[in-house]
């Protein structure tokens, strides 16, 4: 059974929250009631590892209008910009491809230049980056396909996950 966690008190010193179901103890400790009957437990929620939003379509009418966007994307993907413009960026890189970027012949080309800038994000130490790289990721290599081979044979050694364990190139076949 899974109880809800309530946010820290306010000022008042109560829960804020609709039941009640957790209620904070004076020593700053949640405690979890049992939900009473024809109650049901409320799910857990942690915003952290919450699903990650839909994104939206980018539509580019030209190379030469991809090719700004892609650049764009290499130079806002430095670990000096705030996280939550990086998530954006990756969140709009994987838009572009939403929006039509695969029916352009350079864009497998043009995305080798985010190869850098991609893989630092896979080391950022907010796991909401990770995780939306990840996701960008293999959003990627499902829609390009064998096209998206030189890249995984770059992010394989890169992405910390991937250097705990040997994995064979193969098994990335099977989820294509």
């Amino acid at each position: 059974m899974e109880y809800s966690c309530e946010p820290r008190p306010g000022l008042s010193g109560r829960a804020t929250g609709n039941s009640g179901a957790s209620k904070w103890n004076g020593a700053g400790v949640m405690s979890a009631e049992v939900p009473g009957p024809g109650q049901s437990p409320k799910p857990k929620h942690n915003v952290d590892r919450g699903p990650l939003r839909q994104v939206e379509s980018v539509r580019v009418h030209s190379e030469k209008e991809l090719l700004k966007e892609i650049e764009k994307a290499a130079a806002m993907l430095v670990p000096e910009t705030d996280w939550s413009v990086r998530m954006n960026v990756l969140q709009r890189v994987q838009g572009l491809v939403v929006g039509g970027a695969l029916d352009f012949e350079a864009f497998p080309g043009m995305l080798r230049q985010l190869k850098d800038a991609i893989a630092s994000q896979l080391h950022d130490r907010r796991s909401a980056i990770v995780r939306q790289t990840c996701q960008l990721l293999n959003f990627l290599a499902k829609e390009l396909r064998f096209a998206f081979e030189p890249m995984a044979e770059f992010f394989i050694p890169v992405s910390p996950a991937f250097a705990l364990q040997a994995v064979p190139f193969h098994v990335f076949e099977l989820f294509s």
